[in-house]
C-alpha cells in the first residue's frame, strides 16, 4: 500500500557501495550492497531532518560475497566507484 510511504530515495551504486565500505571502516560491520543502500538512505533522511530523531535501519546482508568486488579497491577503481 503506497499510501503508507512518506518518501523514497534513489541511491546510486557508487553511493551504496561506498556507504557499505564506510560502515566497515567506521564501525567494523561488513555489510553487502543492500546494507549500503539502506544506510545511504537512512543518512539522507537524517540529514534532511531539522530536529534530532532516532532512526533505525538494517544490516540486510553480509559483505563476504563482495570481497572480490566492492571490498576490492582495484575493482572499485575500474568501475569508477573510487
Amino acid at each position: 500500500d503506497m499510501s503508507l510511504v512518506d518518501c523514497a530515495y534513489s541511491i546510486s551504486d557508487k553511493e551504496s557501495l561506498n556507504s557499505a565500505r564506510e560502515l566497515l571502516a567506521q564501525e567494523g560491520i561488513m555489510g553487502g550492497s543492500s546494507t549500503g543502500t539502506l544506510l545511504a538512505a537512512a543518512l539522507r533522511y537524517c540529514q534532511s531532518q531539522s530536529k534530532p530523531k532516532r532512526v533505525v535501519t538494517l544490516v540486510a546482508d553480509t559483505g563476504n560475497r563482495y570481497l572480490s568486488k566492492m571490498y576490492n579497491d582495484a575493482w572499485m577503481k575500474e568501475q569508477g566507484f573510487l
